[in-house]
């Protein structure tokens, strides 16, 4: 065999290790399909080439022979089965296309993996020429073991690997990340109010098993398609006095909208933020809104608002109602959780309404006739966290702590209401690049993948 032809076959060898090596990781990652760990799979599919890559570059004649035969030999057996992997993989396919990424993304290599094994055949049958012996022996070899690595692959599928990856394609990020942040940033707020002289932890690695958290939040990789990056910040240098929880997307997201594409943040505050548009990259465009984190409360707060203000100047001389029973219809009241002064529940609400609200008109010796409204979350870390506190001044004090808001409450943040461009905390100058989000795409894939 010719210089050239050894050196075109070594090329051709190359290519179909990296190859393989694209088929091994979408046929791992691939949705509803039983498979083997990574590297298992990985080794049995590239060991003949690799055998046969350096039996060829050994320069000895019978080796490069016997080399070819093992190239020879894997590259017919795989392109004969080609048109049965390509004929199961649509079939896989048939109406998920746009949910089963990865089986589309091996669908597409299916042609490429063709060529690839036909060039590799034509490069390594010439150099069977006047050495057939070693050539049909490396063959016969690469038959049997081809045979011998399929039935090793079927029985180390991880059991249970379709049903789970099943499960975690048919997972919208979009609709689970939002409740995630909410449960982890109550977590550490609730042992923050509980244990102030602690502070907040150094990294989620520390926070203990009786701080009543979601442990199955605080593993790597649990939210899919977003990684969670956690930096605590000093206060005085001894103590850990706030923090900033960000998840960051591993996927664009675009117009679809079951995959990730706004990064998500939060403070100890307890205002969940997201930067809109941050997947479409433009970011002369990008505003920053809290999203589904306090809106239900807030919605309320400014609807009982409004409504106990048209009380007051429709009976004068502007007295607030004894009652919100007095100023809000009774059917549409019906979905608050509202308790009276005493602490008796007026009615316990039908609705998901997450707050209690308590409602307190002033005095009848007082002279302002005003009135103030408490709205207090109930399911704190599920679907809400910060509660709030109407003052008869129509200011919003609110607090992310779990108890009920007061009047010494700081004022509700501007950014918690409307899209804004200059939160303090969260600058928009401050958005997650794009290597951060590389680094949340290698750092997801590592923990995510089944490896041995």
């Amino acid at each position: 065999m010719t210089p050239s032809k050894l050196l075109s076959l070594k090329v051709v060898l190359a290519t179909a290790i990296l190859m393989t090596a694209l088929f091994a990781w979408f046929l791992v990652r691939a949705e509803a399909w039983s498979s083997p760990p990574f590297l298992p799979l990985l080794v049995l599919c590239e060991l003949p080439l690799i055998f046969s890559l350096l039996y060829v570059s050994r320069g000895q004649p019978v080796r490069s022979a016997q080399g070819a035969g093992i190239a020879f030999a894997s590259a017919c057996i795989f392109s004969l089965s080609v048109p049965l992997q390509y004929f199961g993989t649509v079939m896989a396919i048939w109406d998920n296309d746009k949910i089963y990424v990865n089986l589309v993304a091996l669908k597409h290599l299916f042609p490429y993996l063709m060529a690839c094994s036909v060039v590799l055949a034509i490069a390594a049958f010439p150099a069977g020429r006047g050495l057939r012996r070693a050539f049909y022996a490396g063959a016969g070899v690469a038959t049997v073991y081809a045979f011998l690595a399929i039935f090793l692959a079927s029985i180390s599928s991880v059991p249970g690997s379709a049903a789970r990856k099943e499960q975690q394609t048919w997972i919208v990020p979009s609709n689970v990340i939002v409740p995630a942040m909410r449960s982890m940033t109550a977590c550490l707020i609730r042992h923050h109010f509980a244990h102030s002289h602690q502070g907040f932890p150094r990294s989620l690695a520390d926070i203990g098993d009786d701080w009543n958290c979601d442990r199955g939040l605080l593993q790597p990789g649990s939210i899919k398609d977003y990684w969670i990056f956690y930096t605590p910040v000093e206060g005085d240098g001894t103590r850990v006095t706030d923090f900033r929880l960000i998840a960051v997307p591993t996927e664009t997201g675009g117009k679809n909208a079951r995959l990730s594409g706004d990064p998500i943040m939060s403070d100890a505050r307890g205002i969940i933020f997201a930067y809109n548009q941050w997947s479409y990259r433009q970011a002369a465009s990008n505003v920053f809104s809290a999203p589904q984190s306090s809106d239900f409360g807030l919605a309320r707060v400014s609807f009982l608002k409004a409504k106990i203000r048209a009380f007051v100047q429709a009976h004068p001389p502007g007295i607030a109602p004894a009652s919100l029973n007095d100023a809000v219809d009774e059917e549409i009241l019906r979905t608050f959780r509202v308790i009276d002064p005493q602490g008796k529940s007026e009615n316990a609400g039908e609705g998901a309404n997450p707050y209690a609200i308590r409602y307190a008109p002033s005095r009848p010796d007082d002279a302002t006739q005003g009135f103030s409204i408490a709205f207090t979350c109930m399911h704190y870390g599920k679907t809400c966290i910060r509660s709030y506190f109407l003052d008869t001044d129509g200011s919003i004090h609110a607090t992310p702590e779990p108890r009920q808001a007061t009047p010494d409450d700081p004022e509700m943040d501007p950014c918690e209401q409307r899209e804004c461009r200059n939160d303090p905390i969260w600058p928009i100058l401050n958005q997650p690049t794009e290597w951060r989000r590389t680094e949340a795409k290698l750092l997801y894939t590592i923990y995510t993948t089944d490896w041995l």
